[in-house]
């Protein structure tokens, strides 16, 4: 499994490098400064797995739900999930969102 954070490589950079010999997690981050859901992130990004046939060893992954919604929606084959945040053992489940 490789977790890359993309600074001077590209999602399709990463994808060539991989070749499928290993599961690529890619973090989907959003804009806080506007909290808007960035759909055009969202649809590069899956459309670069998509052009490297790699819905099979690739995932998407964000804090966000409403991004790992919108990449679902998108394209159901790419695997999408919520991080979630750390969760204190000394916190009740009552007062405590569950995810």
């Amino acid at each position: 499994q490789v977790r890359c954070i993309l600074g001077r490589h590209g999602v399709a950079q990463v994808l060539d490098l991989v070749g499928g010999r290993l599961t690529v997690m890619c973090e989907l981050k959003v804009d806080h400064s506007t909290g808007v859901t960035d759909q055009a992130l969202i649809d590069a990004v899956l459309a670069t797995v998509a052009a490297h046939e790699a819905s099979y060893w690739s995932a998407v992954h964000s804090f966000d739900r409403e991004v790992v919604r919108a990449a679902r929606i998108a394209e159901p084959r790419v695997s999408a999930a919520i991080i979630s945040p750390p969760v204190n053992s000394n916190t009740s489940a009552g007062s405590s969102e569950i995810l």
